[in-house]
């Protein structure tokens, strides 16, 4: 999603809250893995943290998605000690940040700064490292160019041990429960991407595909299924795979978007997907326009806040159960983030 979209998405998030409160190529295929892509890092069963109160269990394999060809057995790795996912009342919130592209943390309070990685080279981009839904572990894209090696993802524990690293890997990205790692590999026109378990162990590999995300259930993938290539970004049409089956539900086949208009979004309760200027329910697999480009979802899934129009001077939040726009009002996008509307 351009920045745009990202700094449109900030801004607006306390606009939902309140209402919130009140109420080309073809059909992407699973793809045979002949091995596991990931190694799991075979160290010493590490001492529990003094803090750590339960150990989180990695999820099933994906049944439903069998790979044709044996995957090697890694190297099982020590499970590694859980810190307790962070609350609203706890007083020591762990924050993660980076200093000289290494991750640090800190507690809220501003005590008990540490340094967990020493190696240099974690992406600065948005998204460079990402923590895992469980507030135990850190998933981080990592990258030198003056290294000569290809990018690839690493995940730690909290105390910067490395639990998992998959080569030839980046944009690494959680499932919404935390059992599975997803991330782009290979050339980027191919637009191939893996899903593993925590045992680095391939579920999943799926190619034309661009901005694939999660059901928050973790039982089906959305993505834009690549059409076209017009330079470095694709055209492309929402569709969902069933994870349970691998069947794919061609969402809109006639809904050709640029890449511009970000990826097809579940709403937080799983029931809706909103791609462009449509709306879907998952369930019936019917669809309606929306009377704007579809940004972001409340968390209660009960509005959409749109861009009505071409120009992105306005703002609408849309009432998905009344089908209608609830408030309209102007909106200033930064100078130069707003491109002109015949590039969208």
């Amino acid at each position: 999603m351009p920045r745009f979209l990202a700094v449109l998405a900030l801004a607006l998030i306390a606009l939902l809250v309140t209402p919130a409160c009140g109420g080309g190529a073809g059909t992407p295929t699973i793809e045979p893995s002949p091995s596991a892509t990931a190694t799991v890092a075979a160290t010493p069963t590490p001492a529990r943290s003094p803090e750590a109160t339960n150990t989180p269990t990695p999820a099933s394999r994906l049944t439903a998605t069998p790979t044709t060809a044996p995957l090697a057995t890694p190297t099982p790795a020590p499970t590694p000690a859980a810190t307790p996912a962070p609350t609203e009342t706890s007083s020591q919130l762990p924050l993660a940040f980076l200093r000289d592209r290494d991750i640090w943390v800190i507690n809220a309070d501003g005590s008990g700064e540490r340094r967990l990685t020493s190696w240099g080279d974690v992406e600065t981009y948005p998204g460079g490292f990402e923590w895992a839904p469980g507030g135990d572990m850190i998933a981080a894209d990592r990258f030198s160019p003056s290294s000569g090696v290809a990018p690839k993802v690493s995940v730690i524990d909290l105390e910067g041990r490395t639990f998992l690293e998959v080569p030839e890997a980046q944009f690494a990205s959680w499932s919404p429960k935390g059992s599975f790692l997803g991330y782009s590999s290979g050339p980027w026109k191919e637009g191939l991407w893996t899903a593993v378990d925590l045992q680095g162990r391939e579920v999943l590999k799926l190619s034309d595909v661009w901005l694939p995300s999660w059901s928050p259930d973790e039982s089906k993938i959305s993505y834009g299924r690549v059409v076209e290539w017009a330079g470095e970004y694709p055209s492309a049409t929402p569709a969902v795979m069933e994870l349970a089956d691998g069947s794919v539900w061609e969402v809109d086949p006639q809904s050709l978007h640029a890449a511009s208009f970000g990826p097809p979004t579940f709403s937080p309760d799983g029931r809706w997907l909103s791609y462009g200027y449509g709306l879907y329910d998952v369930t019936t697999r019917e669809g309606r326009p929306l009377p704007g480009l579809a940004v972001s979802w409340s968390p209660n899934s009960r509005y959409l806040t749109l861009l009505p129009g071409v120009d992105y001077d306005r703002v609408a939040i849309y009432d998905v159960a009344r089908e209608e726009v609830v408030w309209e009002g102007d909106f200033a996008m930064p100078p130069g983030d707003a491109p002109p509307a015949s590039t969208v």
